[in-house]
């Protein structure tokens, strides 16, 4: 059993797959998509153990964990802390109890890569009804679509232009195991993500609008909602969100000085013209005498 996410967010897909060991033990193991060393632009996948640090919490690696884990049936990744970056959880049984359980494994995985998290909705309840009580509190936004698409197009910093195309509950099969929306990984990015696209497979007919719209100039580390209102994509709306990152204090901080640092500059800059000018105006006083 397979499943993809992209965890480390360089915007290619990883793995965590179910496997039986030499003794017949099912485990559960994570690879992670890197540079292949051997051939030019090749992509190859490693095992990621506690050597990785990729996942570990407090200097302890977690990993250690899923070994001890005996009847681990099932691995996914999810979003458990809704910041963007992936987690993973491992469900198990049991040999001697036959009970069910699932431990979930945070990743602390931080290299400086951007995510844009994304979501199609079915358009069914997109606003309240016209007449009656507003219901819910909340204006409601509607379901998850199946089998929506989401793309992005973007320049990386070397200035090479990146493509990515992610579908969004691509299968209803059991224990999916799915995301209900998709993270699209970045990697390391400066830039804002030129365009994004968000289309539905409805109609294949030449005469039919197409069931697409676009975003420009998206924002990295922030998360879309594309509600298809009607059948005709120019009517579609997209919701932008944008999280808050972690060093938001450290650049407030930077913005606070670096805007007194000019504040100074300003006011001792303006003194010393008011001082030349008084200056300037005196000699041309003694001039005229």
């Amino acid at each position: 059993m397979a499943r993809v996410g992209d965890f480390d967010q360089d915007g290619f897909v990883d793995l965590v797959l179910t496997v039986r060991d030499v003794d017949g033990e099912s485990k559960v193991r994570v690879l992670r998509n890197v540079a292949d060393k051997k051939v030019q632009g090749g992509r190859t996948f490693e095992r990621v153990t506690c050597d990785s640090s990729i996942f570990s919490g407090g200097g302890a690696c977690d990993l250690t964990d899923l070994d001890t884990k005996l009847g681990a049936y099932a691995g996914a990744f999810i979003d458990l802390q809704q910041r963007g970056g992936l987690d993973l959880i491992v469900l198990h049984r049991s040999p001697s109890k036959g009970t069910f359980g699932a431990t979930a494994v945070l990743s602390a995985f931080n290299t400086g890569n951007m995510y844009l998290k994304a979501s199609i909705l079915n358009g069914v309840c997109w606003d309240w009804c016209k007449e009656g009580e507003q219901f819910p509190s909340k204006k409601p936004l509607g379901g998850i679509q199946h089998g929506g698409t989401w793309k992005y197009k973007m320049q990386d910093l070397n200035g090479e232009w990146r493509m990515l195309v992610v579908p969004q509950l691509a299968s209803s099969s059991h224990m999916a195991l799915m995301l209900p929306h998709v993270v699209m990984g970045l990697g390391a990015t400066s830039y804002f993500i030129e365009v994004v696209y968000a289309g539905l497979p409805l109609s294949s007919s030449a005469t039919a609008p197409p069931h697409y719209t676009a975003v420009q100039g998206a924002i990295p580390n922030s998360e879309l909602i594309a509600t298809p209102i009607d059948s005709d994509a120019k009517i579609w709306t997209v919701h932008a969100f944008v999280h808050p990152s972690e060093g938001i204090l450290y650049v407030a901080g930077v913005l606070g000085v670096t805007l007194c640092v000019l504040a100074a500059s300003i006011m001792m800059l303006q003194r010393r013209e008011k001082y030349h000018d008084a200056m300037e105006k005196q000699l041309t006083a003694h001039a005229f005498i």
